[in-house]
């Protein structure tokens, strides 16, 4: 059986803002939805490495900014 923790969006609407990274997080079935301009999680993988996952509004460089990408997911294994 699956449960739903977390859901993580880019909100265009909130570019103004400076937060428009998106967190819903889900607790017995209820969601709390905060705004934020970064985000970051550590988890395991299956080996037992641990993997950062994170998320930064402005943290674009090289051909992503330039197409216009304001935020990029990045996935890193930290050694």
């Amino acid at each position: 059986m699956e449960t739903k923790v977390l859901d993580l969006w880019y909100c265009k609407s909130r570019k103004k803002e400076g937060d428009p990274i998106m967190v819903r997080t889900w607790k017995d079935g209820k969601a709390t939805v905060t705004h934020t301009d970064k985000w970051q999680e550590t988890y395991w993988d299956k080996d037992g490495n641990r993997i950062k996952i994170r998320i930064h509004f402005q943290n674009t460089t090289g051909k992503p900014k330039a197409q216009g990408a304001t935020s990029m997911l990045e996935i890193i294994r930290v050694e």
